[in-house]
């Protein structure tokens, strides 16, 4: 808001794992275009991501074991915990969510990541709302509303 208010209407905010995308990058007056966030791969290293999520006027969030974390034992135990359980959530490796409302892109994104690839028939059912998930074996799956297309991720 106070961006806005100054009048700054094209800008993105990173908090950790989450991004606000607002407007559209002005890389050219004539030629503006969606913000690109990078989605990082979580057995990779911090500046290892392996796709792009265009947003604008959205929030891309992704929750993820791989910041928080120790190995025991060949165990990989993180900070996201599956209240089924009480222990850390093993349905999958990350979860993004890009949503206009950035606390339910910051909550869906943490809610995946102990449903899994499940959680995405409730994403399926949200106006607005997409995701991908990468599940435990790490393969990738989409919401009904995403299109890949040479590493990108495009909402329909």
């Amino acid at each position: 808001e106070e961006l806005r208010s100054a009048g700054i209407n094209s800008f993105t905010i990173s908090a950790g794992g989450h991004i606000i995308a607002v407007g559209e990058k002005m890389t050219e007056p004539s030629n503006p275009r969606p913000w690109r966030v990078g989605i990082r791969a979580p057995r990779g290293g911090a500046a290892d991501y392996f796709a792009v999520v265009e947003a604008r006027d959205q929030s891309v969030s992704t929750s993820g074991d791989y910041e928080r974390f120790f190995e025991l034992g060949g165990q990989r135990y993180h900070h996201i915990i599956d209240p089924r359980t009480g222990f850390p959530s093993q349905a999958a490796m990350a979860a993004t969510v890009v949503s206009s409302d950035a606390t339910e892109a910051d909550a869906l994104s943490t809610a995946l990541m102990v449903l899994g690839v499940a959680g995405l028939d409730i994403v399926n059912e949200m106006e607005g709302v997409e995701a991908l998930v990468i599940d435990s074996d790490g393969a990738v799956r989409l919401s009904d509303g995403l299109i890949e297309g040479e590493g990108i991720f495009f909402t329909r």
